[in-house]
């Protein structure tokens, strides 16, 4: 293989790639090296389409699923300055804590674009517990996209500063949001983003784990949050993620979906390139329960259900269990804006690889 070969073979390899094919084969070619795509590589490099599937350069880098009737009206209501349409879409999930949390996201996405629409809701009615927790939430996300994704040394003193002053603010938003609705877990679940970013410690984390999960014992978007929390690169460590992400799992109700928080656990670990890491009893048994899981509740296409495809497509390819993850690959195709691939510098060409790998060596 190309990376067993000396560095100056391999560079004289690339060199001919870029000078006889164009510099997007030789850059496509150093994966074979690094395991990874480089960030630069355009996304539509495909000399080889896969018959079947969505060409690259029509995936979707912005979803991880096809827009919902719900997305569908968020965005309509937003673009129209209809706040009371937003309004009511939220008011529809009380109790339904799941689609709830999605549904802040859908609209707290719409006013990061624009929130003219939710600066009039909060004016008409400023103690509605729906507009407390919209903004608040907007206010994480904007927070978050100023600090960027690049590990906290890459930052700019700009990036902290701001960073710092609007997840600070995000935090009395959210305060006020929960005072609102004290039932609501969905503030809860958002706070815990801000704990991660704000770096509380671990007794002060405890405390508001044990908040949300006495109003949602099981709800998947928290445990996603927190598990991010008890991860090494953030305030936990390997352990500390392995052990959370085991206990979540075993103790959950099935159609609830945690049996998939172990492989992320895993991945977290691991990172980008591993591989036999992956061929683990316990990566194999949590992918067998994920699958156990999809097949008596897969059939409602959820957000949670999309997203736990997508971490399925990647583990049954480590696992070499390529006809399964082509399934998989065939049930998600179209919308990338998820984990593993959002992890990785070239999503696109990193999905369509693996997507390929498995579809072409499925028996």
């Amino acid at each position: 293989m190309i990376r067993h070969l000396p560095q100056y073979l391999q560079v004289r390899y690339l060199a001919y790639l870029a000078i006889t094919k164009g510099p997007d084969a030789g850059a496509a070619a150093t994966r074979k090296i690094t395991g990874l795509y480089p960030a630069g590589l355009t996304p539509d490099y495909e000399p080889e389409p896969l018959a079947g599937f969505k060409a690259l350069r029509d995936l979707d880098t912005e979803r991880y699923a096809p827009p919902s009737e719900t997305e569908l009206e968020i965005d309509k209501a937003a673009n129209a300055g209809d706040w009371r349409t937003a309004a009511s879409l939220l008011d529809q999930t009380w109790r339904r804590w799941d689609e709830r949390s999605h549904v802040t996201y859908l609209l707290s996405r719409a006013a990061a674009k624009n929130d003219s629409w939710l600066t009039e809701w909060e004016a008409s009615e400023p103690d509605d517990p729906g507009a407390l927790l919209v903004r608040a939430n907007r206010t994480v996300r904007y927070a978050w996209d100023v600090r960027g994704a690049l590990p906290a040394g890459h930052l700019t003193g700009k990036q902290v500063h701001g960073f710092r002053h609007y997840i600070e603010l995000a935090e009395g938003f959210m305060e006020k949001a929960i005072a609102a609705a004290p039932e609501d877990p969905t503030p809860y679940r958002y706070m815990i983003r801000i704990a991660r970013g704000r770096g509380w410690p671990h007794e002060a984390m405890e405390k508001l784990w044990g908040e949300f999960t006495s109003r949602h014992p099981h709800g998947f978007d928290g445990h996603l949050s927190a598990l991010q929390y008890w991860c090494a690169k953030w305030r936990g460590s390997n352990d500390k993620a392995r052990s959370f992400a085991a206990e979540a799992a075993e103790n959950a109700p099935q159609g609830t979906f945690l049996s998939v928080l172990p492989l992320i656990a895993a991945f977290e670990e691991h990172g980008l390139t591993a591989h036999r890491q992956y061929r683990t009893p316990q990566v194999t048994s949590a992918v067998d329960s994920c699958l156990e899981e999809l097949s008596s509740f897969g059939e409602v296409d959820s957000h949670i259900v999309r997203q736990v495809r997508h971490v399925l497509a990647y583990f049954l390819n480590r696992l070499g269990r390529h006809g399964e993850a082509a399934e998989q690959f065939r049930a998600v195709d179209g919308y990338i804006l998820t984990l593993p691939w959002s992890y990785y510098p070239n999503a696109v060409q990193e999905y369509g690889w693996y997507r390929r790998d498995s579809v072409r060596r499925q028996r």
